[in-house]
């Protein structure tokens, strides 16, 4: 008898934790809360160099970096390894500021994009979000017209 009670008082509890839709039991579970970022990265890469651009909500520049920067001697600028470290000594900069989560813009396209996101994610920031714009032409430009060689 007393088996039989608490397995209805722990029927009841499961029911309580659950709605029914359409023939399925389903957990109601609060949604969950996304903690904002608090500055934005915009990341230019061309085929030469790369830039990282710290900026805040209305546009101001917090700090800015380049793979130019830390390209020395065998080390080419337009480098994944010159951009790795462009990208933790910006995120050593924004965590000396006390800004720990980031929005990661990406513009143009090169080798760099892999090493830029994991060396601000080795170095202590959050990224929250990553959007990447790449500007590729539907048909590109007309191109020239053909030679003519005469033998």
């Amino acid at each position: 008898m007393n088996q039989e009670k608490e397995k209805i008082q722990i029927s009841t509890k499961l029911l309580s934790k659950t709605r029914i839709k359409a023939g399925k039991q389903k957990f109601q579970t609060s949604p969950r809360k996304l903690k904002k970022p608090e500055a934005i990265i915009s990341v230019l890469i061309s085929l030469n160099n790369c830039f990282l651009n710290l900026t805040d909500f209305k546009g101001k520049t917090i700090a800015k970096t380049s793979a130019g920067i830390f390209a020395a001697g065998p080390i080419k600028k337009d480098s994944a390894f010159a951009a790795l470290r462009a990208a933790t000594a910006l995120a050593n900069i924004s965590l000396a500021k006390n800004i720990k989560r980031v929005l990661v813009f990406f513009k143009g396209f090169g080798k760099a994009r892999l090493s830029i996101a994991t060396g601000l994610r080795s170095a202590g920031l959050r990224i929250t979000a990553i959007h990447q714009k790449l500007s590729i032409p539907h048909n590109g430009c007309r191109p020239r017209k053909k030679r003519r060689l005469l033998f």
